[in-house]
């Protein structure tokens, strides 16, 4: 409970009233009965509903010279609220607690040790604003004690619901669009399915392609080793033939040498030998080529293959 009020160059005047429970304070015009209620709303608030709230424009508006203080005793403690133009003129607000001085955070803690005070001006209320009139309200009964942070924290969360409308707003206006841009997609005809089956199908022709060309390249490098071995046997120069005589005039049988003692080969080993001389003749070529084929890095390929076959059946000629 507030006992006392007192002021010092507050209006004009300085004063200190002891208070009750209930009080009735009479007089006549200039003696002060505004100045006590309106003393006891400043040190409670730090300023008057309904005028300045600037510190300079407070001391200007309701000081007497240089300073000015205001102060209340409530539960047997002292707050007290000056206001001190320094030289330089700015106005500073001091701050005091059963005399001693304290910052505005000691300050405050001591008011809500204290109760957090109220003083209501019932005129100055009923002329208000609604607004006013709601934001008084909520200054007596504050939430959890904080008697300064509940309409920041109603300003705060109205922006946050205007912040999430307006995203709720942007995110139903792009589903929107995306729907009108669905709409307008034309598909091809048929079903999923019916596209997963036509990519196996393709998938499958083109396997059997790549199957298909691997084997006429297989088959092209067989023909093209059959080719140039058979180029490299026609490449080979003849053999001449030389033939004995029937006869040897002049000499008796006993004279005849054996054929193996002939100068040139008889017309029945003329075939053997043609064979021997011509396979050797090609499987030297097939030979080179199997060695080229190597030097070139075809060392599994179908021409090595096919060159390697031809080169056993002349072997076996031989």
């Amino acid at each position: 409970m507030i006992k006392q009020i007192s002021a010092e160059n507050f209006k004009g005047l300085s004063f200190k009233q002891d208070l009750g429970r209930f009080n009735l304070i009479l007089g006549p015009m200039g003696s002060g009965k505004s100045a006590r209620s309106q003393g006891l709303i400043l040190a409670i608030n730090g300023y008057i509903p309904g005028g300045a709230k600037k510190n300079a424009e407070i001391l200007d508006s309701y000081g007497t010279g240089d300073s000015m203080s205001v102060c209340f005793v409530a539960n047997d403690t002292l707050m007290q609220r000056g206001f001190v133009r320094s030289e330089e003129g700015a106005v500073s607000q001091k701050y005091g607690v059963n005399g001693a001085k304290k910052s505005e955070q000691i300050f405050s803690k001591s008011m809500g040790e204290i109760g957090n005070p109220k003083v209501v001006d019932v005129s100055m209320f009923t002329s208000s604003s609604n607004q006013k009139m709601i934001d008084a309200v909520f200054s007596l009964f504050p939430p959890a004690g904080d008697i300064s942070s509940l309409q920041d924290r109603i300003d705060t969360l109205k922006e946050e619901i205007n912040t999430i409308t307006a995203k709720a707003r942007a995110k139903a206006s792009a589903a929107a669009q995306l729907v009108t841009s669905r709409a307008n997609i034309t598909l091809p005809p048929g079903t999923a399915a019916d596209a997963a089956g036509k990519i196996t199908e393709t998938t499958s022709q083109l396997k059997e392609a790549r199957e298909q060309l691997q084997k006429a390249l297989v088959e092209e490098a067989t023909e093209k080793g059959k080719q140039e071995a058979a180029k490299k046997v026609n490449e080979t120069p003849p053999i001449q033939e030389r033939t004995l005589p029937t006869t040897f005039p002049h000499a008796s049988a006993s004279d005849i040498p054996c054929p193996s003692a002939v100068p040139g080969p008889i017309i029945e080993t003329t075939i053997t030998e043609r064979k021997m001389f011509s396979g050797s003749q090609v499987r030297k070529s097939i030979e080179n080529i199997l060695n080229a084929l190597v030097s070139a890095g075809c060392e599994s390929c179908a021409a090595k293959l096919v060159a390697k076959s031809e080169l056993m059946k002349y072997r076996e000629v031989n």
